[in-house]
């Protein structure tokens, strides 16, 4: 009995080290304003929980979108963003390993950190005729994994996202909504509440649950 008790202790106390013995992330982001690469420059706005890395050529994402109809708002919240998720991982699998990792650990403590979420999403300002994604930011939880996400990558991302990605009215993630958008008659009034605004406001999710 002794011998089992003191084995199932040995194997919990090595689950634990190597659980936080996992390496530092390289933090990218803490004490900047502003971060620049290859053709690009981002504005850096840190606070206890939040990470925002916006583009400094960004002009309208961080002013407030025009007013629409409250049934328009609540359906274009979120696209579908799999293509921006599968092209994530593709070029930064180290980044999501530190995710995942940081995931695990923060559920490892007493507390369970149920509650612990590394939220990532892509704010957009969509042109509403043409689609087109006119600009982004990264807005992110303030954790060492998601400050170790290097710059260079997220510049990929936009430019794959601003790139590949247009919006119509079937774009727009439905799955949120008990009663979701189904016919051609839904989709054809999103697409034409779309075109009576200057730019609209959406998202992508890029959190854990979709990596």
């Amino acid at each position: 009995m002794k011998n089992s008790v003191l084995l199932t202790f040995m194997i919990l106390f090595a689950s634990a080290g190597i659980l936080s013995a996992q390496p530092n992330p390289p933090d990218y982001y803490t004490g900047r304003t502003r971060i620049s690469g290859d053709g690009y420059t981002y504005n850096i706005k840190l606070s206890k929980y939040s990470l925002n890395i916006s583009n400094a050529l960004n002009e309208i994402v961080h002013t407030s979108p025009p007013q629409t109809e409250l049934w328009f708002q609540r359906f274009t919240d979120m696209i579908k963003g799999d293509v921006a998720v599968n092209f994530f991982k593709s070029i930064a699998p180290d980044e999501i390993k530190a995710i995942l990792n940081e995931y695990k650990y923060e559920k490892s403590k007493p507390s369970g950190r149920d509650s612990f979420i590394n939220s990532m999403t892509v704010i957009l300002a969509v042109n509403p005729i043409t689609g087109e994604i006119m600009e982004l930011y990264f807005s992110f939880s303030n954790t060492p994994a998601l400050r170790g996400i290097n710059p260079d990558k997220l510049y990929q991302l936009e430019q794959y996202i601003k790139q590949n990605i247009k919006v119509t009215g079937d774009s727009f993630d439905f799955s949120f909504f008990i009663n979701p958008v189904k016919t051609a008659e839904d989709i054809e009034k999103i697409e034409n509440e779309m075109r009576k605004h200057k730019w609209i406001r959406s998202k992508i999710d890029l959190s854990l649950q979709k990596i």
